[in-house]
């Protein structure tokens, strides 16, 4: 399939304008919605997303994060080039690097007890560090061990270290400063991690399986049981009489070790990729399963484990601690933070498994649309979320994208260009017309008469669709980058441009589109949709941005979420925005206050979501293994999300744009707005152009309705010529609000 870069796969979909509504016993369901009819019929409403697992916070280490443990507000990372980062996780949605030290080898795990931090360090053995201080970590004790040090555990006065090529070694640390080595059981394969219980350790041997040692005399262990699992064993971790190792490509292994000289496989979990860390809480099992992610494993009943929930992180995890309501997993891109308070993810509504990969979908009355790659637009009947099926198709080269308007379909098929379809009747869509770009069309917004195609290395295209029957391609724009997805405002196209983020082109003469305008993203730029004064970017590895719109030639980056793995799409209803967020699934934001968005949770997928479209209390999603999922939307309302504590959700803007008058204006204009709080202002004026005219001082303003004026007047004191200009009012914190005014002298 033509894939000019795995990013082309996005879209602009129209934000829905219903609210999520609440539906309980006593609801009336709305007859004239068959939707939100089924669901009502269903007992399904919207949920908050902040109620089951979600991606919380992320920092980046300077090497990849090998191992991690987690004690009080630190957590505490084993960096494999640089030592042991301490990380402060207070708040857990912004964790930060507060110290660290490095150390001689190559740090793979770390246990924290009390004051100090054991490491072990690859070649360099055990590594003993006080942690008193967490912002100066600082080497205490080391002792250098047989093999290569991977796995530790501590009980009491002694460290026990999975030793890779030469086994179990039991090490004395009675005195932190001076440690050393009891003695060592060698093992047949290679020990790479190790957990103690009682008066045994079990340690995972690779292709040898859980190795039973008995260290009821730590001067003489002695293996007492061996194991053998179906795959490698990486990791484990124990309790409750059972032992729980990550077997690599033979997913979870539960041990029962009741009997520990006896002790046997009860049930394994098969994970889709590559089990390498494990740990426990309470009843649910967490386990680090490579590019698959973080798999939750209820183990309510261990000889029936049941998979409940899943995140991704940015890489391929490789440990996981667990602390309180949160589980830290490090990847080789940094620390990660998920909320497990609920470690389930949101039931799915409903899935149907497309012919090919789902890239986008938009909705309209009882179907939903789907760009479906080589198997072209798939017709999905939704009257019933729940029992989902295609209702129609029609064949094309590589379908990208979708919009619908009036009873066409406008699909961008990367071979062709713009596809119309008429769907007058969905269950027999019917392909009537083709406008040809010259590169591929991955893109598409429809506005009125126009339809406005992003068409990758050649910008974009406008499509006079009047007669859709016979569309003309009738303006085209090249843009500096890659042209992969569009929305449109008022005269104005907002198109997603990859490394050159957001360009603005003046689309008021559609037969000479112009960019006026633009805003350089540190990601790239796949998807954009605007509401009123901002743009939302879905930027590829640099996740979520917010762009204030209010002057559109003169953009401004506003705000970001960073996500994990890769934004594709972006949709926004009410005050929340639903990010496609390849293989980390569903990101939700809460962009009530779009200078400060709010990650608020998130749903796993089983493959890559590409495309995002809302309907009321539904989220549809085009994933491309998964194809066509919906699920619950976020409630409007949110009663369950309530801040930590009063520092953690920020305050409302600097100020709010009530009133201009008069407008139009022939000398001077006043300007009314509410300012939520004291401050001092600034009036900047800007010509169409995105110039900027002016800047007008207003000195300090006490909270509460105030007023201020402007003269007409430029920088120099000059009159400025009649027309159109842009307002804004901006607070010392930088945050504004804008409005447009016309000066008629």
């Amino acid at each position: 399939m033509f894939r000019p870069a795995r990013n082309l796969l996005l879209l602009f979909t129209a934000t829905a304008a219903a609210a999520c509504p609440v539906i309980n016993a006593a609801t009336t369901p709305d007859e004239a919605n068959p939707i939100q009819n089924a669901r009502h019929l269903a007992g399904q409403s919207c949920i908050s997303f902040d109620d089951y697992l979600h991606y919380v916070g992320r920092v980046r280490t300077p090497g990849p994060g090998a191992g991690v443990d987690a004690a009080g507000n630190y957590a505490y990372v084993a960096d494999y080039f640089f030592g042991l980062q301490v990380i402060h996780i207070a708040n857990p949605a912004s964790p930060s690097i507060v110290g660290n030290v490095d150390t001689p080898g190559e740090p793979h795990d770390v246990a924290v007890v009390g004051s100090y931090a054991y490491m072990v360090d690859g070649s360099s053995g055990l590594q003993i560090i006080d942690i008193t201080n967490p912002a100066s970590p600082r080497i205490v004790g080391s002792i250098d061990t047989p093999g290569d040090a991977f796995g530790v555990a501590v009980s009491g006065l002694r460290a026990y270290v999975a030793d890779y090529s030469s086994g179990l070694q039991v090490i004395d640390i009675s005195n932190a400063a001076t440690p050393f080595l009891v003695s060592g059981v060698d093992t047949p394969a290679s020990a790479t991690d190790v957990a103690v219980s009682g008066n045994y350790s079990y340690v995972a041997d690779s292709n040898s399986g859980l190795r039973v040692i008995d260290i009821s005399d730590p001067t003489f262990p002695r293996t007492v049981r061996v194991v053998n699992t179906p795959g490698n064993a990486y990791g484990v971790a124990v309790a409750g009489g059972y032992a729980y190792v990550a077997d690599h490509n033979s997913g979870l292994q539960v041990i029962d070790i009741s009997d520990p000289a006896n002790s046997t496989i009860v049930f394994g979990v098969d994970m889709p990729n590559a089990a390498v860390g494990v740990g426990i809480q309470g009843n649910h099992v967490y386990v680090a399963d490579g590019w698959n992610g973080l798999k939750v494993v209820d183990v309510t009943n261990p000889t029936s484990p049941t998979i409940v929930g899943s995140m991704h992180t940015i890489d391929d995890p490789n440990d996981v601690a667990l602390l309180g309501g949160f589980a830290y997993v490090t990847d080789d891109w940094g620390l990660h933070v998920i909320a497990i308070a609920n470690p389930a993810g949101p039931s799915t509504v409903g899935n149907l498994d497309t012919p090919d990969v789902a890239n986008d979908v938009a909705v309209a009355g009882d179907y939903a649309f789907v760009a479906d790659g080589f198997s072209g637009l798939q017709v999905v009947d939704v009257t019933n979320p729940a029992d989902l099926s295609i209702a129609g198709h029609v064949d094309m080269y590589v379908a990208h994208e979708v919009a619908l308007a009036g009873s066409y379909c406008y699909v961008t098929d990367s071979g062709y260009g713009l596809r119309v379809i008429d769907v007058t009747t969905p269950t027999y869509p019917i392909l009537v017309a083709t406008a040809i770009t010259s590169t591929p069309a991955l893109g598409v917004a429809v506005a009125g008469n126009y339809a406005y195609v992003a068409a990758y290395t050649h910008g974009l295209y406008v499509v006079n669709i009047a007669n859709p029957v016979s569309p003309l391609v009738v303006g085209h724009v090249d843009t500096p980058e890659f042209a992969n997805g569009v929305a449109v405002a008022g005269m104005y196209s907002y198109v997603a441009d990859g490394w050159s983020g957001v360009q603005v082109i003046d689309i008021s003469i559609p037969t000479n589109p112009v960019i006026v305008g633009s805003v350089d993203t540190p990601g790239y730029a796949n998807a954009v949709v605007v509401v009123g004064e901002h743009g939302y970017v879905a930027d590829g590895s640099y996740g979520f941005r917010v762009i204030d719109v209010a002057v559109p030639t003169s953009p401004i980056s506003a705000s970001v979420v960073y996500t994990p793995r890769f934004a594709d799409d972006v949709a926004v209803l009410g005050n929340f925005a639903y990010v496609a967020n390849g293989f980390s699934g569903l990101q939700v934001i809460d962009i009530a206050d779009p200078a400060n968005p709010l990650s608020v949770g998130s749903v796993d997928t089983p493959g890559e979501a590409h495309g995002v479209t809302v309907v009321g209390d539904l989220v549809f999603l085009a994933d491309d293994v998964a194809g066509l999922r919906v699920l619950p939307s976020q409630c409007q309302v949110l009663t369950a999300i309530q801040p930590r504590d009063p520092g953690d959700r920020p305050e409302p803007a600097t100020v709010t744009m009530l009133s201009t008058s008069p407008n139009p204006f022939n000398t001077s204009i006043e300007l009314t707005f509410e300012a939520p709080r004291s401050g001092t202002l600034t009036i900047e004026v800007y010509d169409v152009s995105g110039r900027l005219v002016g800047t007008v001082p207003l000195g300090y303003f006490s909270a509460g309705p105030n007023r201020a004026r402007w003269n007409g007047r430029d920088a120099n004191g000059g009159d400025v010529p009649s027309g159109v200009y842009f307002v804004r009012l901006r607070g010392t914190d930088g945050r504004s609000r804008a409005a447009k005014v016309v000066l008629a002298r």
